[in-house]
């Protein structure tokens, strides 16, 4: 990624990507972007082995979409400009442009063309529940104040090393949900532009269908519902990067129902 650059108006550029109205936190924002870019670089490559690759088969069971899976990714990494489905909002081709959003009426968004009743967008971070949220149609992902308190980098605390926190498998299905294995910043930050990439992809994506994010929902998914789900991407590259532990070993274990 390019380096930092300040710009007026509380904003800072971090390759292509715009971080905007963060004030101090941005700097973990670009440490995100940053540390995105290096965990996508051996995901990417992974991807091209197909289902020769455990991660890859577990999550994405076919072969014929790791070209797709790997372009995905790979507009990540260089912040693809790419035009908008809503392009009388966005009218040029745009990277994502990631705001902080920490309160109500701090940003207004007209989504529906009628004046009288315009959108805020605090609601998207669920009263202070949710973590993040890409606005379809746009090129803009909110990063609500909830983001911050989860951890920035991999998910490891006193104590506690990645093998204790990758998913156990029992009885031919992971045990839990999968959080401590993605939920950090920069896992939410690739889910979210997962959103917005898969969002405006050609097929064979589709939006046809219910996102699921609970790792044993996303497990049992099709190959095409697969390469269309955000979460899907979010495992497969987190369980790429425990490669040095046993988690890729207990994949052998997993039954497809």
């Amino acid at each position: 990624m390019i380096p930092a650059q300040e710009t007026p108006n509380d904003l800072l550029q971090s390759g292509p990507y715009v971080i905007k109205l963060c004030g101090p936190n941005a700097q973990y924002v670009k440490q995100d972007l940053d540390q995105l870019y290096q965990i996508l670089q051996s995901v990417i490559a992974d991807a091209h082995y197909g289902t020769a690759s455990p991660a890859y088969g577990t999550f994405f069971k076919s072969s014929i979409y790791d070209i797709f899976v790997s372009e995905i990714l790979t507009n990540i990494t260089t912040g693809a400009a790419i035009a908008k489905l809503k392009t009388s909002r966005v009218p040029v081709p745009a990277s994502p442009v990631l705001t902080c959003i920490t309160g109500p009426n701090q940003v207004i968004d007209n989504v529906t063309g009628d004046t009288s009743n315009p959108l805020d967008l605090w609601d998207g971070c669920a009263g202070g529940k949710g973590w993040a949220f890409y606005l379809s149609g746009t090129n803009s992902i909110f990063l609500c104040p909830r983001f911050f308190t989860v951890f920035q980098d991999s998910p490891t605390l006193p104590g506690m090393g990645p093998e204790i926190l990758c998913p156990t498998v029992s009885g031919g299905q992971f045990e839990g949900f999968g959080g401590f294995l993605a939920e950090t910043q920069v896992y939410i930050v690739l889910h979210e532009l997962l959103h917005f990439y898969l969002g405006n992809s050609p097929p064979p994506a589709t939006n046809s269908y219910t996102e699921v994010n609970e790792i044993n929902a996303a497990f049992n998914l099709s190959a095409v519902e697969a390469i269309s789900n955000a979460q899907s991407y979010v495992f497969y590259a987190a369980s790429e990067c425990e490669r040095e532990g046993s988690f890729l070993s207990r994949l052998s274990l997993l039954r497809r129902c």
